[in-house]
């Protein structure tokens, strides 16, 4: 009689001592039990990673110049365009010579925001886009600035310089026309330089035809549809190894974009088109090790019902096996569902971290906050200075500036106090100056992980900024995550852009004392201020103001 009918029967056998001995035929069973262990742990990871599957990130151009051949309009071979409003790819024959094209990004965001989602190092690069848009982009047309050729179709290559030591320029030429005599360009890569910097290591990413759409011929500046005339194109890049590798570094990567046909005139825009500059869209997923245990385990279960069947149609008897140990294959089962669950631990670990350092960063700033109002009691409700604005911080000695004039309300020596003793803070410490999730990323003469609000009280305003004049102060940014060599910080283009790194979020205070984790993307982290309804950087004050910074 049977109880279970899905078990195989026994079989009787008789052994060389003339006894009956009932073996069942296990192995199976094991084989399946392994099997279902493996597919639910690798359908565990995937089933956890799976909206993080479909995310993307995008980083922003941080530099970027055309370079030219041609003569036309006292352009020069050996002058650099940095700073201009548009970019150009042309070939020799096109009106205006050859123009070439550079861009610089920074991917240190993107490697932040996929090791926090993924474990860090648990991820890799599936695809690469960059992303170019134009409003002069119809065949014929003619730039409002003459020194760009003529629009025209044609073919041009994308390259990846191993090189990022490039000048982009002090961009001191008038943005909008850097052909102007009255303007010249001082430093930065040239059309003569540039060929310096080119070296065997470097890869082509793709070879791609501009098809410049054709339509009529519009006049400056060109907004023949409602979005100013923009023409986005998406162009994926070829996921050579050393490019992804470098992708995957977090560090800077930098393009070259040249014409191949000789005939080609591509015109878009640069970087200073805030909502329209070139950007780099990575997209990775997670260690594929899941989807191989996964399909492991389907494969056991299909090889166990399969020795089910063979077992069922044995007729024949054999002796009992000596042991019912683990075979081999079990036991690199087991390693494997060993090491799957380390993962799924170990990313959920990294994610912990992730967030117990964003509180710790939340709570800096909290008493940060609490700093400023107590300085601002004690000080007439007048706010202290910023410090420096676009440059790294190298002036530490001036007691207004907020790094020495608020520490002592929180028990702390100011900056240049702590500097002339020899121990400031560094990356690391425990210490309210810096943001456990902050690492200094290049050689700056000073480490300050947050910086105040650029727009609060430069020191181009004779007095720094009072409470009472500021309005809607829950809406105005105070202080957020800063680069590390930046006394102050706004979201920019710039390398003092404000820091989305608790996983792709920044922390900010504002002026009234509370504290809000935003998406980077939102606030503009890498691509400059948008406009928001619930955060604001510039202060809407009368008086002398800083400039509004890209």
């Amino acid at each position: 009689m049977h109880f279970f009918s899905e078990v195989p029967a026994p079989l009787c056998c008789s052994c060389a001592n003339g006894q009956s001995a009932v073996i069942w035929q296990i192995e199976p069973m094991r084989n399946a039990f392994f099997g279902v262990l493996l597919l639910m742990a690798g359908g565990l990871f995937v089933t956890s990673a799976r909206g993080d599957l479909l995310s993307s990130g995008t980083a922003g151009c941080i530099a970027d110049t055309f370079v030219t051949s041609g003569t036309a309009f006292n352009a020069s071979p050996t002058a650099n365009y940095g700073g201009a409003g548009a970019l150009v790819v042309a070939g020799s024959n096109s009106s205006n010579g050859e123009f070439q094209s550079v861009l610089r990004f920074d991917l240190e965001y993107i490697k932040t925001f996929y090791d926090a989602k993924f474990g860090i190092g648990n991820w890799f690069v599936t695809q690469l886009t960059l992303t170019l848009s134009s409003n002069a982009a119809f065949q014929g047309q003619k730039p409002n600035n003459p020194i760009f050729p003529t629009i025209n179709a044609g073919d041009f290559a994308i390259d990846w310089m191993t090189d990022n030591n490039w000048g982009e320029g002090p961009a001191t030429a008038n943005p909008s026309m850097p052909y102007l005599s009255a303007n010249p360009p001082l430093d930065g890569v040239t059309f003569d330089s540039l060929p310096l910097l080119l070296t065997p290591s470097d890869k082509v990413l793709g070879n791609y035809h501009w098809a410049a759409p054709s339509g009529m011929v519009v006049t400056p500046p060109f907004s023949q549809d409602g979005s100013g005339g923009q023409v986005s194109t998406d162009w994926t890049l070829s996921n050579q190894p050393d490019f992804v590798a470098d992708i995957e570094s977090g560090g800077i990567v930098s393009l070259r974009l040249y014409s191949t046909d000789n005939s080609t005139a591509y015109l878009f825009n640069s970087r200073s088109k805030q909502g329209y500059e070139p950007m780099l869209t990575v997209i990775a997923v997670p260690e594929p090790t899941a989807f191989l245990y996964a399909a492991l385990g389907l494969l056991l279960i299909v090889i166990s019902k399969s020795q089910l069947k063979a077992s069922r149609a044995r007729e024949f008897c054999r002796s009992a096996p000596k042991s019912a140990g683990f075979t081999l294959i079990e036991l690199l089962i087991v390693i494997a569902l060993i090491s799957v669950l380390t993962t799924l631990a170990g990313g959920a670990l990294a994610q912990m971290r992730a967030r117990a350092a964003s509180a710790e960063c939340v709570d800096h700033l909290r008493q940060w906050g609490m700093a400023l109002h107590l300085y601002c009691a004690d000080n007439d409700g007048m706010l202290p200075r910023r410090g420096q604005g676009v440059q790294p911080v190298f002036l530490i000695d001036r007691p207004e500036d907020w790094f020495n004039a608020l520490p002592p309300y929180l028990g702390m020596e100011p900056y240049s106090q702590q500097v002339s003793e020899g121990h400031p803070a560094k990356p690391g410490d425990h210490s309210l100056f810096v943001c456990p999730s902050a690492q200094q990323t290049a050689n700056y003469p000073h480490f300050l992980c947050y910086g105040m609000n650029m727009y609060l009280s430069p020191w181009i305003r004779p007095q720094p900024n009072y409470l009472v004049e500021l309005p809607k102060p829950s809406q105005l940014a105070f202080m957020a995550d800063a680069p590390g060599g930046w006394a102050s910080t706004i979201p920019s283009r710039g390398p003092y852009s404000v820091q989305a790194r608790h996983y792709g979020r920044a922390n900010v205070a504002f002026v009234d004392g509370h504290v809000e984790s935003l998406n980077g993307a939102y606030i503009g982290c890498g691509t400059g201020e948008p406009t928001r309804p619930d955060i604001r950087w510039q202060t809407l004050t009368a008086g002398i103001n800083q400039t509004p910074l890209p």
